[in-house]
């Protein structure tokens, strides 16, 4: 029995540790010791961990024999590493989902097709050629530079191929069925061949190089937009910029992928439309599809952009305005729209549902002020990531509620951009205006000008983003979310993240370096 006690004894003291923190039945009940923080050792490996994404190696551990602790300066340098700026850029990944390779940029029938060594779309055979099938295998012939068919019959009739260099290969000769290789501009009928109406011309193909068009697994592009943003992270990180130059700086970063697209592409989409194209194509660099993986260059952006909250990856990620503002609140403010304790008051089932969500029943909780907030983005196009310039798209258009009111049909850009189809009665005092005037109040609607800046700027002054910055720090350092005792620190730290002009390595260098950090977690 004396043998098992002291067992048991031993076994609670060994133990002690790694239960400190453990809810037992009794919890209120015991007298705990503080807990302890770690050595010198312990600390470094969580600082490599943490910061670095991996261990200390022996060479690393020998700098700590000669001093008590892990040296200001050598935290400093680790702040410093590229190795750290790599894992900020993971920090910041968790919660602005910039991931978009699930997003189709391009419309269908742009998409080739290889049957027996030949390059051919699928979709519009059937304008060329009568039915869904490939070329003839043989060289294709030309009288008076137009294209010869053979009449197979039963209303088909194909052609030859011809030996074209891809845009995405320009080392090699790919045999193309002609008239997918045709790269005239406009149709016979006056349509733009780079266009998706230009797919329904029998004249039209996929242009130079078949630069309108792709072949096999396209998400080159997509995955261009995501490191677009990873990029402009590692700027501000790697410079020690002021943090808030993440939504107020125009410089973006594109490859040749990119390029590619922006300068050929963006007319020939799917459900999203880059259009009216929010860069400026004389400021893109002279790069080419077919140009190494990752060899990014810096671009500056025109007036209007708000850092990463208008890069086409946060756009085609969050599609609508509201959406978009809703993640600003969640990622940035850790104030996401939900319904107050007890749930929401139920509506009346005799009433009509008011058009305006900032009024009807069960929604004007959150829309009151997610309408407001989501009219930043107001001059952004909804599903895309097209930017309407107030020279070129006014607030009202004189046209455009001249086909709403009459019921005539409304051009494209009237239909995609402003108010043409009242549903109600309140709702006509709208039509001809943009998207994001419908509903919103007058005290609301220069938010629409002024862009995401501005709801970036006003919420920089309250005291949300300061504290969700380091909470959303610390819940990256930490892997886990923040305990009671941790989430009364983050006052704190929000105040040493604004007193370093909002320097995000001085952020984490007051967490690394705290007491609630030093513990053994």
């Amino acid at each position: 029995m004396k043998h098992t006690w002291a067992w048991s004894l031993a076994t609670i003291v060994l133990l002690q540790g790694t239960i400190a923190s453990a809810q037992l039945p009794n919890e209120d009940e015991l007298c705990r010791a503080d807990d302890p923080r770690m050595d010198k050792y312990g600390y470094l490996r969580s600082l490599y961990l943490d910061l670095l994404g991996t261990v200390p190696g022996p060479e690393d551990y020998a700098r700590l024999d000669d001093v008590d602790d892990v040296p200001a300066a050598l935290i400093d340098e680790l702040l410093a590493s590229e190795a750290f700026v790599a894992r900020a850029v993971r920090i910041h990944r968790a919660f602005l989902w910039n991931n978009v390779e699930n997003v189709n940029l391009m419309n269908y029938r742009t998409s080739f097709r290889r049957t027996g060594g030949l390059y051919w779309r699928y979709r519009p055979a059937l304008t060329y050629r009568g039915d869904f099938v490939p070329c003839r295998d043989e060289p294709a012939q030309f009288e008076d530079g137009r294209i010869v068919f053979v009449d197979e019959g039963e209303g088909v009739r194909r052609e030859g191929w011809v030996e074209v260099r891809p845009y995405w290969d320009p080392t090699t000769l790919i045999k193309v069925c002609a008239a997918d290789a045709q790269t005239t501009e406009v149709s016979a009928a006056g349509v733009e061949c780079d266009t998706n109406a230009g797919f329904n011309e029998a004249d039209c193909g996929c242009g130079e190089e078949l630069g309108l068009c792709r072949y096999g697994a396209y998400d080159a592009v997509q995955k261009s937009m995501g490191r677009d943003v990873d990029l402009r992270i590692a700027a501000v990180i790697r410079d020690d910029r002021p943090y808030t130059e993440l939504f107020t700086s125009r410089r973006a970063f594109v490859d040749g992928a990119l390029v590619h697209y922006l300068k050929r592409q963006t007319k020939v989409t799917a459900g999203v439309s880059l259009e009216p194209l929010a860069y400026d194509e004389a400021l893109l660099p002279d790069l080419t599809y077919a140009d190494d993986d990752y060899r990014f260059e810096e671009v500056q952006l025109p007036e209007g952009h708000a850092g990463v909250l208008t890069s086409p990856a946060f756009l085609l990620r969050f599609q609508t305005n509201r959406a978009r503002a809703n993640r600003f609140y969640e990622a940035f403010l850790c104030s996401p729209f939900s319904p107050p304790a007890g749930g929401l008051p139920g509506a009346d089932p005799n009433a009509t549902p008011h058009p305006d969500l900032q009024q009807r029943d069960g929604c004007r909780y959150c829309h009151a002020l997610l309408e407001p907030a989501a009219a930043h983005w107001g001059r952004w196009a909804e599903r895309g990531a097209g930017f309407l310039d107030p020279n070129t798209y006014p607030s009202e258009r004189a046209d455009c509620r001249e086909c709403a009111m009459t019921g005539r049909l409304c051009s494209r850009e009237c239909r995609l951009f402003y108010v043409t189809r009242p549903l109600s009665s309140l709702e006509m005092g709208y039509a001809g205006q943009l998207n994001a005037y419908n509903f919103l109040r007058e005290d609301h609607q220069r938010n629409v000008d002024l862009g995401p800046k501005h709801l970036v700027n006003t919420a920089i002054v309250d005291d949300r983003f300061p504290r969700c910055s380091a909470q959303r720090a610390m819940e990256g350092l930490f892997g886990r979310d923040l305990l009671p005792d941790e989430r009364e620190w983050l006052e704190a730290l929000g105040r040493t993240f604004v007193s370093s002009n909002y320097s995000y390595r001085a952020l984490i260098r007051g967490i690394v370096t705290s007491d609630v950090y030093r513990r053994i977690r």
